[in-house]
Parts: structure tokens; C-alpha cells; sequence
């Protein structure tokens, strides 16, 4: 792991600014992501960053953002150095921060890019952060999200077992994770031929 001193001996530098995500989980999700793509070079994902907007989205954008954030998830990111938990790193009151890394020197646990889920991603940046922000920005939405998937069928939330709004048995929900999944794997396919 990379501390404090690492990054001022290789020539890491301090970047970032504040900024308010709105109260919402899938705003949070959306704020990780963006965090992620202002780490990795992810031409033609803007979309999945524009948190401010989380309202605007449709049930299927929303499975989206979540496949994608599961595609991204924290612990790949810590394995491949660009989340470093380190509070030396953290300005005071703050849950993350980036850093980029400018030095022609590569550190030997961060690389300068990262391959995944078959496609090769240019590493600008890495972001120090805490349990808490990890938490609070993918965790608890997940987790939540996790347990009510959006049906497909009628953009209204599975509850109890079955859809209210069409009386459906939780089958739609099976469904909906089989939809999930080839999303995943066309996007997969997407970012390996791209």
C-alpha cells in the first residue's frame, strides 16, 4: 500500500475540488462512477456521470449505472492501487481526494493502466478515500438497490414478492437479473472490441 510519503516521493500531486451530490442513492452511485472515470480514462461514459441529474433516469438507465458500478467496484479498484485508503492522504473533512501522477517514473503498485472486464483503461489519476466515503457512495446504494430491484415490466419497484402494479410473481424479477446480466456481457463485448 501507498502512503503519504510514497506519493511525495514519486511525484504524485494533490487534485480535486469539493462537490455536492444530492441526497439520493442512485445520485450517490452516479458520484462513484464519476469519481472512477476522473481515474481512469472511459471515453463515452458520461452519461453514467452526471449525478445532478439522477432524476432524469429510467428504470432501465438505472440498472445501468448499477451494472456498471458493479463492474467497477471498490475492492478492483483498491487491488489495482487507485483507491488508496490512507487518512494522511485525506484533507481534513473529507472523505476522498484525487491525486494525479505525474512523474515518469512508474511505482510498481500503480500501474499506468488496468485491464477490465477485457478492455484496457489509461490510469490518470488515483483517488485516496475512506471506509466511510466507500460506504456512503457505494455500499449502502447498493445495497439497497440490491434488495429492490427496479422490474423491467413496469418501471415500479418489486415489493413483497411481487410487482404491485402488475401482480406479477417475483419471476419478473428473476428477469430482470437475467436482463442485467447480458447487459453486462454486451457491455463486456462492447468495451473489448472498442
Amino acid at each position: 500500500m501507498l502512503t503519504s510519503n510514497d506519493f511525495m516521493r514519486l511525484g504524485i500531486l494533490n487534485d480535486g475540488d469539493e462537490v455536492k451530490v444530492p441526497k439520493n442513492k442512485l445520485a450517490k452511485l452516479m458520484y462513484y462512477l464519476d469519481c472512477v472515470f476522473s481515474i481512469l480514462d472511459c471515453p463515452g461514459l458520461d452519461f453514467y456521470r452526471n449525478y445532478k441529474n439522477y432524476h432524469n433516469l429510467t428504470t432501465r438507465q438505472t440498472n445501468e449505472v448499477l451494472v456498471m458500478c458493479a463492474r467497477f467496484e471498490p475492492s478492483l479498484m483498491k487491488n489495482y492501487h487507485l483507491f488508496i485508503q490512507d487518512k494522511d492522504l485525506l484533507p481534513m473533512g473529507f472523505g476522498n481526494h484525487f491525486y494525479d501522477i505525474e512523474d515518469n517514473r512508474v511505482p510498481y503498485s500503480v500501474r499506468r493502466n488496468v485491464l477490465i472486464g477485457g478492455r484496457d483503461f489509461k490510469v490518470l489519476q488515483v483517488m485516496a478515500c475512506n471506509q466511510a466515503w466507500i460506504d456512503e457512495n457505494y455500499n449502502e446504494p447498493m445495497a439497497l438497490f440490491a434488495s429492490a430491484w427496479c422490474c423491467f415490466c413496469c418501471d415500479q419497484k418489486c415489493r413483497d414478492n411481487c410487482c404491485k402494479c402488475c401482480n406479477k410473481s417475483c419471476k419478473c424479477c428473476w428477469i430482470t437479473i437475467c436482463i442485467l446480466f447480458w447487459i453486462f456481457i454486451a457491455l463486456l463485448i462492447y468495451f473489448a472490441i472498442n
